[in-house]
């Protein structure tokens, strides 16, 4: 092999490796960006998460366990006898809309 050659081959292996180490940093950069998104972002604080929490303790069930199977299978065997439901939503696709902006408006008159 001549040395030209031997040049060439270098060259093409430092290109590569320049290469991925370029995808590298994007990758990392990527990475990190991220990683400071999520730590960022907003979160519920703990006293918020334990007033939830003891709201839903403190909530009673009025039903007994096989009432509540027996209202699981009536829910379920009404969704299996739904027909048309493509032309369903697209019908109330409209009234959804309308339905989350008055709640966005609501939300920010708060």
């Amino acid at each position: 092999m001549s040395t030209k050659e031997l040049a060439k081959d270098a060259h093409n292996l430092a290109t590569l490796a320049k290469n991925r180490s370029e995808n590298t940093v994007q990758d990392n950069d990527e990475l990190l960006e991220s990683v400071d998104e999520f730590l960022n972002k907003q979160r519920a604080k703990p006293d918020d998460i334990k007033n939830v929490a003891v709201e839903v303790l403190n909530k009673k069930i009025q039903l007994e366990p096989e009432q509540i199977t027996e209202l699981a299978q009536k829910i379920n065997n009404t969704i299996a006898s739904l027909t048309n439901i493509d032309d369903i939503l697209a019908e109330t696709s409209d009234d959804l809309a309308l339905a989350n902006s008055l709640k966005n408006e609501a939300d920010e008159a708060k």
